[in-house]
């Protein structure tokens, strides 16, 4: 059971291993086509300090809402895959967590916060 734009990664590492894979969607996820003025003139002037990106489908549609006011805010990465394609798009993450998930993505920003490295 996956969602509609999930990794196939699982399902081709157990195919590899000679398993019969049958994938489910279990929900759809949509990208939001139109940002909130309100949001988009808090984010471009600095007042939004971080924005979390749990996905790279994420990553790729915030750049595509937001563009160069994303510059303005912090970006906190919830895994290197996510990462890569922020940076792929010319946005550095300031925050990856190192255990995948929203309590990690929520320890690496506090680490940046508080100066700490050990995200």
């Amino acid at each position: 059971v996956r969602a509609s734009r999930g990794r196939d990664l699982l399902a081709n590492e157990l195919r590899q291993a000679g398993k019969d894979v049958d994938q489910v969607v279990a929900y759809e996820s949509r990208d939001v086509t139109e940002v909130d003025p309100d949001i988009l003139e808090a984010m471009s002037q600095g007042e939004i300090e971080w924005v979390t990106v749990t996905s790279s489908a994420i990553a790729n549609a915030i750049v595509a809402l937001f563009g160069s006011a994303l510059k303005q805010t912090k970006l906190a990465s919830i895994s290197p895959v996510t990462s890569h394609t922020l940076r792929s798009l010319g946005f550095e993450p300031a925050a990856e967590a190192t255990t995948f998930t929203m309590q990690g993505l929520v320890a690496a920003m506090v680490d940046v916060q508080t100066g700490n490295s050990s995200s």
